[in-house]
């Protein structure tokens, strides 16, 4: 029964921070550096592409609207479109031009996508290294 161990495992994972402050407090901490980092991405491309109307704050508030989104269980494969619509729709309301709200989530997408293949591949890897070596201690 893995999917059994794994969901005990995720349990254990969510006592374990729930139960100490400090990993409550870290948490917290990654949550806060990655939200302010992924502003700080977006509002870099807003520049780039010669758009200077909108501040770090109204990037950072589209920003956490599209966090609230992508962890809004909808039962699109891959939110396909959902993310976009609600990131584009977002920079249109706070009186940024469509063509450009569309060109900052694309390009801005895009380069979260560029950076995430060799982390999330690295850490996949050292993931799959551990649990072989596991495997290998078991037999």
């Amino acid at each position: 029964m893995k999917i059994d161990e794994t969901f005990d495992n995720f349990l254990k994972s969510i006592r374990r921070i729930a139960y100490s402050r400090f990993r409550l407090i870290a948490s917290y901490l990654v949550i806060t550096i990655r939200w302010i980092l992924l502003s700080v991405v977006a509002l870099l491309v807003t520049y780039s592409i010669g758009y200077y109307k909108l501040s770090i704050w109204e990037v950072m508030i589209v920003m956490m609207i599209a966090e609230i989104v992508s962890t809004t269980p909808i039962a699109i494969p891959g939110m396909l479109g959902i993310l976009d619509a609600a990131v584009i729709g977002s920079y249109v309301a706070l009186g940024t031009p469509v063509t450009i709200a569309t060109s900052i989530d694309l390009l801005t997408r895009l380069i979260l996508f560029v950076v995430n293949i060799p982390l999330t591949g690295t850490l996949f890897y050292k993931y799959l290294k551990d649990a072989s070596d596991q495997q290998q201690n078991k037999s």
